[in-house]
């Protein structure tokens, strides 16, 4: 179920294999997750309801927070809030 504050959040933790963990902001993570989708999931796995990749981008990063693209692999992403000093 979506929790309402995540929508508040304007930031991501986004972890991958092989990459290091990166902070994005929610546009940055949407489009990160976009051209995932688009170039590792093979196409049988992706859903035909939620079609194109922008879609169905969207509908992951509300309502999970990983992905299994093989096996053993996932890709991450959290949501955090960045407080700056000043």
């Amino acid at each position: 179920m979506l929790n309402p504050l995540i929508r508040q959040l304007d930031y991501y933790v986004v972890l991958e294999p092989n990459f290091q963990e990166q902070i994005l902001t929610g546009e940055e993570t949407l489009l990160w997750l976009i051209y995932k989708i688009d170039t590792l999931l093979p196409s049988s796995s992706k859903s035909i309801n939620l079609s194109p990749s922008q879609i169905n981008a969207q509908s992951l990063l509300e309502t999970v927070s990983e992905l299994e693209f093989s096996p053993g692999k996932k890709m991450q992403w959290y949501a955090t809030n960045i407080i700056t000093r000043g």
